[in-house]
């Protein structure tokens, strides 16, 4: 009986043949099982205050990719102050929204139901009473009869309200000038005020544009500015799942 001698190299190089077909098809199953188990992104619109630290955890996360890591399908909507993007809110445009914590209160407290989702910062000496050295506002009681500029419903009427108190001065003594952010630096220089409460970071491009040989900061620790993710407690209430993705992602930012 004739037989055909089988090549001892065949039988090495069809394990590896085999080994390597083990490998692809698990590999395989792995990819599959992770896009069938990757959570169904969650849409969420978010209002951003461009103004100071408030946007700066949402902008990182959404750079590096971490609302997609998180399954969130994310849209930003961009707004100059906090008291914008909660405006946005309030109106059903945005799901939620990064504010600062006097626009907030001031929206509790004429009945809006808001929730509080999480805290983004807190920092001291972020305001200050700004005027330039020509209005001859030597010192925070130099004030009194001189028009001041705040920006309305944001934090600076509240800086402005805790220094007067600070310093013994009665609001009556002074005259409020309603102005928004980006009319600061030609409040100043025209004149139509004598000094304005100015925070970071339009304060510090104030600094750079006059100079301390032009203008003058006074600080004060009176007030802790506080930033957070502010929505409509309904809205909030309603994405619990996007909501705790969207947690996770800023945390990880």
């Amino acid at each position: 009986m004739n037989s055909t001698p089988v090549s001892r190299r065949a039988k090495p190089r069809t394990i590896i043949l085999l080994v390597l077909a083990i490998i692809a098809v698990l590999a395989l199953g792995y990819i599959r099982y992770f896009q069938d188990t990757r959570p169904t992104p969650e849409a969420l619109v978010i209002a951003v205050a461009q103004s100071g630290p408030a946007c700066a955890l949402v902008y990182i996360a959404e750079a590096q990719g971490y609302f997609v890591d998180a399954g969130l399908d994310v849209t930003l909507k961009n707004f100059p102050l906090g008291r914008d993007a909660l405006r946005s809110v309030i109106q059903g445009e945005a799901d939620i929204s990064t504010v600062y914590e006097t626009p907030t209160v001031l929206n509790l407290g004429a009945g809006q139901d808001l929730g509080i989702l999480s805290t983004l910062h807190t920092s001291t000496l972020s305001h200050a009473l700004v005027a330039l050295n020509s209005s001859g506002i030597g010192q925070v009681s130099d004030v009194k009869g001189r028009r001041i500029g705040v920006t309305p419903g944001t934090s600076t009427e509240y800086f402005l309200s805790a220094l007067l108190v600070a310093e013994g001065i009665d609001s009556a003594d002074i005259t409020k000038v309603p102005i928004e952010p980006d009319q600061y630096e030609q409040a100043l220089s025209s004149g139509t005020v004598d000094a304005l409460v100015a925070f970071n970071p339009v304060l510090f491009q104030l600094q750079q544009t006059f100079g301390d040989e032009r203008m003058t900061a006074f600080y004060s620790d009176i007030y802790a500015e506080a930033s957070m993710l502010v929505g409509m407690r309904e809205v909030i209430l309603a994405k619990p799942e996007a909501m705790t993705r969207l947690l996770k992602a800023i945390v990880r930012a």
